[in-house]
C-alpha cells in the first residue's frame, strides 16, 4: 500500500480541528492562488491508517458558521502541528482570520460532467484563449463547489470567478471532483461587465419640438394662425390699427379730412403736435381769440381734443390788457 492508499477503500472518517494560517504567513504564496491546502506530517499518518484514498478531498468549514463551507484538495503536508494552511479565497469563503479555527473532514465527491463559471473581470475574456488558460489554471484544484469564490493568477495578474453551477455524472450534488475528469464549462457575463450596466444612466426618449415652417417648406398655402411670427421689425404692417383716425378741423372750425397716409405712424411714441396760433391781437378788438401757451392751464393736450368733439369758440373774448 502507497501512502496514497491507492486501491484500498476507507475504513473510517478523518475529521480534525485546526488553527488557520494564510499561505501568506506560512511563506508559501506560490500555492495561494489554487483549491488546496497544507496539513500537518500527522494528518498523512492518520489518513494512512484510515486507508483514504487518493485524491484525497475534504470538506471544510467554520465550526462558528457551519453554513460556510467549501471543498478542497491536499497539496503538503509541511505545516507545524495543529496548523493549517489555507489559501486567502477560502478563508474569505469560510469567513475566518488568521490564528481562526476550521474542521476538516474527508469526503468523496462524484465526478464533474460540466460547469458554469463568471469571471469577475472581464479583461480576463481579453487573453488569447481564455478558455484554455482556464483549463490550465484548474489544475490546481481538486474539487468545485457550487457558490466558491475562487481565484487564478494569470501573467501576473490575479482574476477572480463564481462558480455559478455544477453538475455531477451522476445525482444532483453541490460538489464535483475535476482530478483526471473530461469536464465540460461556459462561460457567464463577467461581473463587471453587469454591474456597469446597472450603474449606467438609462437613456430617455427625447422630446420632440415640433417647429413652425414657412409656407414653402410646409407646404401649405397660408401659415398657421396660431404661430406667433419671429419677426422682430418695427415696420408697421398693414393689419397694424393706426394711432390717429377721424376728422381734422381747422381753427376756423372747417372740417379737413385725414388722409391714410397722414393717419399711420411708424412709432406709437411719436405723436405730431398741431401747430400753435400767434399771440399777435388787436387791443380794440373785442373778439380776440385767447392766445395759447405752453404754460397756459387751460391748454390741453392734443390727443384729448381730437378725441373730443368739435365744437367752436363760444364765450366772451378777452384782450391781453384783460
Amino acid at each position: 500500500m502507497n501512502m496514497f492508499g491507492v486501491g484500498y477503500k476507507s475504513s473510517g472518517k478523518f475529521k480534525k480541528k485546526y488553527k488557520c494560517h494564510s499561505m501568506a504567513l506560512l511563506e508559501k504564496d506560490n500555492m495561494d492562488d489554487s483549491g488546496k491546502v497544507v496539513l500537518p506530517q500527522s494528518a498523512l499518518n492518520d489518513m494512512a491508517i484510515l486507508n483514504i484514498t487518493y485524491p484525497m478531498m475534504f470538506k471544510i468549514w467554520n465550526p462558528s458558521k457551519p453554513q460556510q463551507f467549501t471543498h478542497c484538495g491536499v497539496i503538503e503536508f509541511t505545516t507545524a502541528e495543529g496548523i493549517i494552511g489555507l489559501p486567502y479565497w477560502m478563508m474569505k469563503q469560510l469567513g475566518v482570520e488568521e490564528t481562526g479555527f476550521v474542521e476538516i473532514e474527508n469526503v468523496t465527491l462524484p465526478k464533474g460532467k460540466y460547469f458554469r463559471i463568471q469571471p469577475h473581470q472581464k479583461a480576463f475574456l481579453d487573453n488569447a484563449n481564455p478558455k484554455i488558460v482556464l483549463e490550465k489554471r484548474l489544475r490546481d484544484y481538486s474539487c468545485l463547489t457550487q457558490g466558491d469564490v475562487i481565484r487564478i493568477e494569470h501573467n501576473k495578474k490575479k482574476y477572480s470567478f463564481n462558480i455559478v453551477e455544477v453538475k455531477p455524472e451522476t445525482g444532483n450534488g453541490k460538489a464535483i471532483s475535476i482530478v483526471e475528469t473530461d469536464v465540460s464549462f461556459e462561460f457567464d457575463k463577467p461581473l463587471d461587465s453587469l454591474e456597469e450596466e446597472l450603474t449606467k444612466p438609462q437613456s430617455t426618449t427625447p422630446v420632440t419640438t415640433t417647429q413652425a415652417l414657412s409656407p414653402m417648406e410646409s407646404g401649405n398655402k397660408t401659415a398657421p394662425k396660431d404661430i406667433p411670427s419671429n419677426n422682430t421689425s418695427n415696420t408697421t404692417t398693414a393689419s397694424s390699427p393706426p394711432v390717429f383716425h377721424g376728422t381734422g378741423y381747422t381753427l376756423k372750425g372747417t372740417s379737413k379730412p385725414t388722409s391714410p397716409s397722414s393717419s399711420l405712424v411708424t412709432s406709437p411714441t411719436t405723436l405730431s403736435k398741431a401747430p400753435q396760433q400767434s399771440t399777435s391781437t388787436s387791443s380794440s378788438s373785442s373778439t380776440t381769440k385767447k392766445p395759447v401757451y405752453d404754460s397756459d392751464p387751460d391748454s390741453e393736450d392734443e390727443d384729448e381734443k381730437k378725441n373730443k368733439k368739435f365744437s367752436a369758440f363760444q364765450g366772451k373774448g378777452y384782450s391781453l390788457k384783460g
